[in-house]
C-alpha cells in the first residue's frame, strides 16, 4: 500500500519516511570547509516552506535534476531540528537528503 502524501506542517522528528508533493522555491550551493553541498526552501501546496540540505556526496547527482520552479515528490530524508543560526525559514525542522532519498518530477498543469 501506497503511503499518502504529506504536508511540510506535518514534518517532524519522529519518522524519516515522508512523502512530499514540493516546489523547489529557491536553490544554491554552500562551501564549507572547502566542500561545496546544495541548500534549497521547498513550499508545498499549503504554502508552508522548509529548508533542504543535499550534502555533498549527492550533491552531483541532483544539482542539474533538482530545480527551481519546478515540482518534485520527495520521499525519504532525515527530520533534524533547524539549529541554524542563519535560518532561510523558521520551521522547526530540516530535511537532510540520504542515499535513500527519491526526487521525481511532476508535471503539474494549472486550471482548465
Amino acid at each position: 500500500m501506497e503511503r499518502p502524501v504529506q504536508f511540510v506542517s506535518d514534518v517532524n522528528d519522529k519518522k524519516d519516511f515522508w512523502k512530499l508533493v514540493v516546489k523547489v522555491k529557491d536553490k544554491w550551493t554552500v562551501v564549507k570547509a572547502g566542500k561545496e553541498h546544495l541548500e534549497m526552501v521547498i513550499v508545498d501546496a499549503q504554502g508552508n516552506d522548509i529548508q533542504v540540505i543535499v550534502p555533498t556526496k549527492y550533491k552531483s547527482m541532483y544539482e542539474k535534476i533538482i530545480k527551481e520552479n519546478y515540482t518534485y515528490k520527495l520521499c525519504n530524508f532525515h527530520v533534524l531540528p533547524n539549529d541554524f543560526v542563519f535560518k532561510a525559514y523558521e520551521h522547526k525542522f530540516m530535511l537532510k537528503w540520504t542515499g535513500e532519498t527519491t526526487a521525481e518530477y511532476l508535471i503539474v498543469r494549472g486550471p482548465n
